[in-house]
């Protein structure tokens, strides 16, 4: 073999084998660096997603909390406009009792309702039936001045008056006078009341003056001849009566005692 040929291809292989080897060297750690940047690139690229995924989450909670907290304001707003409401309601109503008492219809109700009370006389019931009559017809003027009018108005009140009156007695008399004006039926039925008042106390005395007379009576019979100690239980006859002695209960004569 020629050492000067050995010695050119030895050259010749050196120059572009070699080149070869480190070209695909070269290309291999390229290719290598390349897929290891991508890799690098794409997880890069995924834990940006999953950030901005954890983040869009983030503020999708936030959002739905700002939305129950809103919804929450909104209800409490609702029912504090409903207790309001309810409170506007009760004054309202409150004030429409008030203004309804005040109306024809309420007098007129009172005036058909009403009755004496125990501590009153006649008389003052029948000036509240009156009063309750006013504010019920609520006549003008001119009609206050007008005496049909006047007669028509007194004649409601004094049969009202009547409705009320429970003792058939005394309602009966008043009946009998029922075209005079109904403060004097009132009067009447005060002195009525009073005058059956004292016929009662008067008759409550005479009773207890004729007891008390036939008590005496029967004490001056037997003081003459009492002597005691006894004690008076009963009357048998005339002549015989029961007495209490230190001995017991005992008969005794008249002419003994």
């Amino acid at each position: 073999m020629d050492p000067a040929r050995d010695f050119v291809f030895w050259v010749f292989s050196f120059l572009f084998f070699d080149d070869d080897d480190d070209d695909d060297d070269d290309d291999g750690g390229g290719g290598g660096d390349g897929d290891g940047n991508d890799d690098d690139d794409d997880d890069d690229d995924d834990d940006d997603d999953d950030d901005h995924d954890d983040d869009d989450d983030d503020d999708d909670d936030d959002d739905d909390d700002d939305d129950d907290d809103d919804d929450d304001d909104d209800d409490d707003d609702d029912d504090d406009d409903d207790d309001d409401d309810d409170d506007d309601d009760d004054d309202d109503d409150g004030d429409h009792a008030h203004r309804y008492q005040l109306t024809s219809n309420a007098y007129h109700t009172k005036f058909r309702r009403e009755t004496k009370q125990h501590s009153e006389t006649f008389i003052d019931f029948v000036a509240r039936l009156e009063d309750y009559a006013f504010y019920w017809l609520k006549p003008s003027e001119e009609l206050r001045k007008n005496s049909e009018y006047s007669a028509i108005q007194n004649k409601i009140v004094s049969d009202q008056f009547l409705s009320t009156i429970r003792d058939e007695t005394l309602r009966l008399k008043l009946v009998e006078k029922d075209d005079m004006r109904a403060r004097d039926l009132a009067k009447l039925a005060d002195d009525f009341v009073m005058q059956r008042r004292i016929i009662r106390e008067e008759k409550k005395d005479e009773k207890s003056s004729i007891q008390s007379d036939a008590d005496k009576s029967f004490a001056a019979k037997l003081a003459p001849r009492w002597e005691g100690p006894y004690t008076l239980e009963g009357k048998l006859d005339n002549v015989n009566f029961k007495v209490r002695t230190p001995k017991g209960l005992e008969t005794k004569h008249v002419a003994s005692l």
